[in-house]
């Protein structure tokens, strides 16, 4: 490492740190710190020991793991955020990030700036226990906040970056001038938090689903502690229904609040038991006992919705589908974990856990509910018209030609379901929610089914396992 003037720099990993891609297969595994390819801010993270690199996401390792905490906040300060825009474009390649200039970390500044990173990343981190995606998930803001656990970050994450700014400025003896410069390139703040209604209700299909353990939620389990940034992250995310071995669980253990559906399936009709508005009841009556009703009706005043179930319904904008689509989708992946498949006018849904799908569940699908669905529906409308023959008049006759029509709509539904299942494909969750949705394109109310489907066809994606079997089956044109 050189000497350049009040800093040194990186030229020596023996002394600084290393920033590397996913080629440095020697650097695997480590804890340190990570930084996005590709952005218009450079913002560094911490990266948790057992994790890897990709093509979009550079790793920093230190050479003294002692200063991970000091290297972060030099890092993010607007100081280094000022020389990258200066060195490098929208590309942040790990060779130009190892040419940062790095101060001596030692002084009692440096330690300090150490411990306000410290505090905003563990600020960052307890919001993200919020988000279901996250492998930290624990709980929704809403059921926290019921449980009288309010949020309170470590520190203002806005202040943690002055403080940090100021400190690096005291240190190495920038002058206000060069300050005013750098601070235009000040850390973004920007919340990640933003707790919406839609949590709560996302996340009581989980654990009807037995996706998360609501006990939890009900105070029968405590909420377990934060983890350390740095840690290898959990098997399962802190908020899923596991077992002793710390992996899912099939069957909840004896006494569980609620009735978990094993199978996989949900339905959208009010004369099953099944059905997705009344299980979803279920569990905010679990967790909110006598409040449940209060807290369903301001779930639909903030969703803009007459009931619960207008909100399941609508498969576009403002509907839980969509909403449930962008909570799953990062960057260019999407990978939604709840499938909507539904009629084509919307009378008649299912709802399909991705994790509990195998070569049977359509099958079980057609058999448990669509087709108790057509008797019963059928016996209606032969009560219908045999009420006519005993009492014609218009009245009926408009009930008859919409439940018809109902019937209509289910046979069609029920075909293009039964398409489908008949394709007898192996799913195989390697292959990534958006193959495995494909074949679902004609009852899946989302572009993205259709769009793989004609893909696969096409004969793209034959290292698939599903392109394999389409291949077998000449499916593949």
């Amino acid at each position: 490492m050189k000497s350049n003037g009040a800093l040194l720099v990186n030229e020596d990993y023996d002394d600084g740190f290393a920033a590397y891609d996913q080629k440095n297969y020697s650097e695997y595994f480590y804890s340190g710190l990570s930084f996005p390819k590709q952005s218009a801010v450079f913002n560094v993270a911490p990266l948790p020991e057992d994790a890897i690199p990709t093509r979009e996401g550079k790793a920093i390792i230190p050479a003294n793991f002692g200063i991970l905490w000091v290297l972060l906040g030099y890092l993010n300060s607007s100081l280094v955020r000022y020389f990258v825009n200066e060195t490098t474009g929208l590309h942040k390649q790990s060779g130009s990030i190892g040419m940062i200039p790095v101060p001596p970390l030692e002084s009692i500044n440096w330690y300090e700036v150490g411990e306000i990173a410290r505090k905003i990343s563990l600020s960052k981190f307890k919001e993200i226990t919020f988000d279901e995606s996250s492998r930290v998930f624990s709980l929704p803001f809403h059921i926290k906040q019921g449980l009288k656990e309010i949020y309170n970050p470590y520190i203002s994450v806005k202040e943690g970056y002055q403080k940090i700014d100021s400190l690096v400025a005291l240190e190495l003896e920038l002058s206000n001038s060069t300050q005013e410069i750098i601070n235009s390139n000040s850390p973004v703040c920007n919340s990640l938090f933003n707790p919406t209604i839609s949590d709560l209700l996302s996340y009581s299909i989980g654990a009807i689903f037995g996706r998360w353990d609501i006990r939890l939620a009900t105070g029968q389990r405590e909420i377990p502690e934060l983890p350390d940034p740095f840690a290898p992250l959990p098997d399962c995310s802190p908020g899923m229904l596991t077992g002793e071995d710390g992996l899912p669980l099939l069957v909840p253990p004896p006494g569980y609040p609620i009735q978990v559906d094993q199978d996989g399936l949900l339905v959208d009709d009010p004369d099953h038991s099944d059905d997705i508005v009344r299980r979803v009841r279920d569990v905010l009556e679990v967790i909110w006992s006598g409040k449940a009703e209060a807290i369903e009706r301001e779930a639909c005043d903030i969703l803009g919705v007459k009931e619960l179930r207008d909100y399941f319904r609508q498969s576009g904008k403002g509907g839980f589908w969509q909403d449930h689509i962008s909570r799953y989708s990062k960057s260019r992946r999407k990978a939604p974990i709840y499938w909507l498949l539904q009629s084509s006018k919307r009378s008649f849904g299912l709802w399909l856990y991705y994790h509990r799908l195998d070569k049977d569940l359509l099958y079980k699908a057609l058999v448990n509910y669509v087709e108790p669905k057509l008797r019963l529906e059928e016996g209606r409308l032969e009560g219908l018209v045999a009420q006519k023959e005993a009492s014609p008049g218009k009245a009926i006759e408009r009930q008859i030609e919409k439940q018809e029509g109902l019937l209509s709509e289910l046979r069609d539904f029920e075909e293009k379901l039964r398409r489908a299942a008949n394709l007898n494909l192996e799913p195989d969750l390697n292959d990534g929610v958006v193959l495995n949705i494909a074949p679902l394109w004609e009852v899946v109310p989302w572009p993205e089914a259709k769009k793989y489907w004609e893909e696969l066809k096409q004969g793209k994606y034959e290292w698939s396992s599903i392109g394999k079997q389409l291949r077998e089956r000449k499916i593949v044109r």
